[in-house]
């Protein structure tokens, strides 16, 4: 009787499936080792942020890139997982390479693309010109 499959019987009929079916849904953490060399965008957000990141991988990936990040092959229709690796081992200072000198801001996504304090230069001109 402490089985759960025995609650098909008793109370709510399918019961016992549906909480089956919710610990089957359950994810495992995917790593970049785990994923074919050359990976779409959706598995790669989730082996670098963690599941449900996609949305916010597509804004973040456009910044990367500038910097280096492996653009996506048109032939094999991903980008190469052990690229991506490498990029985010040189970034942070591993294989003897420095880390980045600057240190990254954090981006204001989805924002225009103005310079951030035009107002503060014109400032110091005036100051000058009294």
């Amino acid at each position: 009787m402490n089985n759960p499959d025995d609650l098909r019987d008793e109370g709510i009929p399918g019961q016992a499936k549906q909480r089956r079916a919710k610990r089957d849904t359950r994810r495992t953490i995917v790593t970049l080792e785990q994923l074919p060399l050359f990976a779409d965008e959706r598995s790669l957000s989730e082996a670098v942020l963690g599941h449900g990141s996609y949305t916010h991988w597509r804004a973040i990936v456009l910044l990367l890139e500038r910097r280096g990040f492996p653009k996506i092959d048109g032939l094999m229709g991903g980008r190469y997982t052990r690229a991506v690796r490498a990029f985010f081992d040189h970034e942070y200072g591993l294989h003897g390479a420095p880390p980045v000198l600057a240190p990254h801001r954090s981006a204001r996504l989805g924002a225009s693309h103005q310079a951030a304090d035009l107002g503060a230069a014109w400032k110091k001109r005036d100051l000058y010109k009294r």
